[in-house]
């Protein structure tokens, strides 16, 4: 099974401040147990550097934060190529959605994978394009099927 993770649930997994950090980290955790494939387009590091650095002005902390998560994770990242990219900008139109969320969704139509996201307008927008689920949506899928 695969499934396109935005950097939000990153985020949040990796910042015990955040208001989803336990349901993150938990989603994190079963993706791994049940050996799902995490997808990305290559615009989730950019975005992570930008939340780490940003409000704490560190540089270095944006910087450890990512290198912990690639020991911790394998993510597939997926090149920003011109067909995504036109997928991108048609579902940024159609869906009302920001560009860079654009291609997360794009990703997870492309792949035909559920987007694992905390953004609320992807999850609200994002369909018919692309299944959206939230990380303890997700969760509780996978504790059905047990």
């Amino acid at each position: 099974m695969r499934v396109v993770l935005d950097a939000s649930v990153l985020i949040s997994a990796f910042k015990e401040n955040e208001p989803e950090h336990s349901t993150s980290a938990d989603f994190l955790e079963a993706a791994v147990a049940h050996s799902v494939t995490l997808c990305s387009p290559a615009l989730l590091f950019p975005e992570i550097a930008g939340a780490f650095a940003r409000p704490a002005r560190n540089p270095d902390y944006a910087a450890r934060a990512i290198r912990e998560m690639r020991a911790l994770l394998e993510i597939e990242i997926y090149p920003l190529d011109a067909d995504l990219a036109l997928n991108a900008e048609a579902i940024a139109q159609n869906f009302l959605l920001r560009g860079a969320d654009a291609f997360y969704v794009a990703l997870a139509r492309r792949l035909g994978a559920a987007l694992i996201t905390l953004d609320r307008e992807m999850l609200e927008r994002a369909m018919p394009a692309a299944e959206a689920l939230t990380p303890a949506a997700w969760l509780a899928g996978i504790k059905e099927k047990e």
